[in-house]
This record gives C-alpha cells, sequence and structure tokens, in this order.
C-alpha cells in the first residue's frame, strides 16, 4: 500500500512471481445472497427472476505463499500486473461460470482500488444501485454507507494497510445480463488471514 520507487529489477509481468497457482486456492465456498446484507441488498433491486440470481459471491482461503505475500506487498503500484492477477485467481478458483475464460477475465482489466475509497465506492454503487426501483427511493446515503462498512466487517475487516481490494465493470463471463448496464465486480483479498472473496452483480431486465 506504501508508495515504492521504480528501478530496473520491479516485476512487470505475472511471470515476474513464483506463486504456485494450482495450490494457491484451499477452499472455495459459495455464498448465498442471504449471506451477507449489502449483496442482499443488491440483489433486492437488480430486477431479477433468473434462478442464478443477478448476485454471484464466493469466499476462498489462500494457501501460504511467500511470493503470493510479495506481489499482494506490490499490486497497488504495478498495474500492467493487476488484470492478469484477477485472471489468475479467478481461474484457481474454479468458479464454474459458463464462458469464462484467462482471455475474458484479462480483457475485463480489473484494476487496484485504494483501500480508502473502498467504502464509499461500495457505499455509492449501492446508493445509486436499481433498475425500475432503486436503492436510493427507499434507503438514505447513510444506510448505504452502513451496509457498505457492514460487508468490510463481515469480510476483509477495517486494517487499510491488510486490505487488497481489485474491480471492474466490465463482464468477464456469460454469467453477465449483456443488457446490465450496472455491472461491478470485486476481489477482495485480507493478506494478514490470505483469505479472498469474488463478487459480482449484473442486473437482469
Amino acid at each position: 500500500m506504501k508508495p515504492f520507487p521504480y528501478s530496473a529489477d520491479l516485476p512487470t509481468s505475472i511471470a515476474s512471481f513464483g506463486i504456485d497457482w494450482p495450490k494457491l486456492v484451499v477452499e472455495s465456498t459459495r455464498m448465498p445472497e442471504t449471506a451477507l446484507p449489502y449483496v442482499g441488498a443488491i440483489a433486492k433491486y437488480s430486477n431479477c427472476d433468473v434462478a442464478d440470481g443477478a448476485t454471484f459471491a464466493v469466499a476462498l482461503k489462500l494457501a501460504a505463499d511467500p511470493e503470493l505475500d510479495r506481489l499482494l506487498g506490490l499490486v497497488h503500484q504495478l498495474h500492467p500486473v493487476q488484470p492478469a492477477f484477477a485472471a489468475q485467481l479467478l481461474s484457481c478458483a474454479k468458479l464454474e461460470m459458463e464462458g469464462m475464460t484467462v482471455e475474458r477475465t484479462q480483457e475485463a482489466k480489473f484494476e487496484w482500488l485504494s483501500p480508502f475509497a473502498l467504502e464509499g465506492t461500495l457505499a455509492e454503487d449501492l446508493y445509486r444501485y436499481g433498475m425500475y426501483d432503486h436503492f436510493y427511493e427507499h434507503h438514505t446515503p447513510n444506510d448505504a454507507r452502513e451496509l457498505a462498512r457492514d460487508l468490510m466487517q463481515r469480510t476483509t475487516g477495517d486494517v487499510l494497510e491488510d486490505i487488497v481490494p481489485l474491480t471492474t465493470r466490465l463482464p468477464w463471463s456469460d454469467w453477465f445480463d449483456p443488457h446490465s448496464c450496472t455491472d461491478r465486480s470485486w476481489i477482495l483479498l485480507e493478506k494478514k488471514t490470505r483469505r479472498a472473496w469474488i463478487f459480482a452483480f449484473s442486473h437482469s431486465d
């Protein structure tokens, strides 16, 4: 999270890190919409009658890997590495999402978001969320902020230096509704416990 000086030996690609990708994800658990109030609120205003829902949430436990720790300590300033790291992690999680490929996840261009901005971005997304019925029509901005804060408390916690958020608004599988204009995906990592969460939101028309 701290700025660091660029030098000739700074990693420039995901291949610069010797992460044992096949063994990286120890556990992968699909979470129902009701598991997290923030996700449930997104689902409520998604106008979705699709069986698989308009939210996708997975909790991961990652292996102890010094090279992963090294990457997580640098990724905030390694912009070319961020999409490739997200693609590799999504692939290792074995999400079984139709139409998902490494190429599509790389093209989604996941980018690091400052942990300072995470709570506010989550809250603003939720506050504006909806299609024919919107969160803001029934709730205050503070309600959205409280649900965003609750999501962080239930996942990454609020120790900013331990949080690595990656996000995109682009689809990366056929799960996303092609008519949606509110797609958002998150990969949230907590460095100290090596836990991660994948969230994908897409409304249905």
